[in-house]
């Protein structure tokens, strides 16, 4: 949220849709900087 809020392009999460990339992308790169430990370990 901190990524899109700081871009002037005015996108939220709801405006993610299966077909916008720029956003699939932006959350993919989120997903992956994720990092925390869980029931199976980190």
């Amino acid at each position: 949220m901190e990524y899109l809020n700081a871009t002037n392009r005015h996108q939220s999460i709801q405006d993610f849709n299966y077909t916008n990339h720029k956003l699939g992308k932006i959350f993919l790169d989120a997903m992956n900087e994720t990092n925390f430990f869980g029931v199976t370990g980190h």
